[in-house]
């Protein structure tokens, strides 16, 4: 029986750590594309004002 209850907690540790991975890059991704589409526009004018 403790080797069912031992499994299973790590089992649920591995879940955790591909779930809190998962969400950490999911967060990231989402970061990056948002700065990318709100320097674009400024990135746009700098470059027409100095073109």
């Amino acid at each position: 029986m403790k080797n069912v209850i031992d499994q299973n907690s790590e089992f649920s540790n591995m879940v955790d750590a591909r779930l809190s991975r998962r969400s950490f890059l999911l967060g990231s991704a989402t970061v990056g594309a948002g700065t990318f589409l709100a320097l674009n526009p400024i990135a746009n004018a700098i470059a027409s004002r100095h073109g």
